[in-house]
């Protein structure tokens, strides 16, 4: 296992402008570079894929939340590797499958917390 993975708090807590917290993370070169997108359109995940890729470059994987404008996006942008986010269920990895995305993230932890087995859904949507 290699790489990074970032979330909106992480960045913010990380200090500094999120491009430059991003480029300075790239430079590390520790492996593929997870950004989780916050834009909740279609046009605004693409404006802000234009600018990561500024500050990381070909090592960028784009995290994505497994909604249908999620979904769609990922169909639409077969040039980055995509992350469908926050998994919760083997029907979203089949969907995430579908739309094109090279990985997910399921959280372990909250499923545990809010459905009482998480390595059972980790189980799940790994046999999907």
């Amino acid at each position: 296992v290699r790489g990074v993975t970032t979330n909106p708090v992480l960045l913010a807590k990380a200090g500094g402008e999120p491009g430059q917290v991003l480029e300075s993370l790239s430079n590390l070169d520790l492996g593929p570079l997870f950004y989780q997108l916050v834009s909740q359109d279609l046009e605004g995940m693409h404006q802000e894929v234009e600018r990561a890729v500024k500050h990381v470059g070909q090592g960028l994987v784009l995290k994505v939340p497994p909604t249908r404008t999620g979904f769609k996006f990922v169909g639409e942008c077969p040039e980055h590797p995509c992350c469908i986010t926050a998994v919760f269920s083997p029907a979203q990895a089949l969907a995430a499958r579908e739309s094109g995305a090279k990985f997910v993230a399921v959280y372990v932890n909250r499923a545990e917390r809010l459905l009482g087995d998480g390595l059972k859904l980790d189980r799940n949507v790994s046999a999907v």
